[in-house]
């Protein structure tokens, strides 16, 4: 039986670290080293916008419609690449900026 969801990360070394979803079912932090995201069961390495996707981000017109916004556009592989290199999920980042303006206030 294939797992859909394992992932490995081939950008450390196997003796040192072994990053994959197989212990957690959770993927690697996504770094910005030019290492690749595999998944086993098709052999086939994410692409930067399955990076953003996995972030949350809305890269599909699917994805989008749910979240009643236009979808990103992801044209340049590299830039995608970049944002999604040593990031967080839209959702905790949107927690974090509610929490924040939840705490300020203007001087009367």
């Amino acid at each position: 039986m294939e797992q859909k969801d394992l992932f490995y990360f081939m950008g450390d070394r196997f003796e040192y670290c072994k990053s994959w979803t197989a212990v957690s079912g959770k993927l690697p932090t996504f770094r910005k080293n030019s290492g690749k995201y595999i998944q086993r069961c098709t052999m086939r390495a994410m692409t930067p916008q399955d990076k953003l996707s996995a972030l949350g981000w809305p890269v599909t017109s699917g994805t989008a419609k749910q979240m009643g916004v236009t979808p990103m556009p992801s044209l340049d592989a590299a830039r995608a690449s970049h944002m999604a290199g040593n990031s967080m999920h839209l959702t905790v980042a949107a927690v974090v900026l509610l929490a924040s303006m939840c705490c300020f206030t203007t001087k009367s």
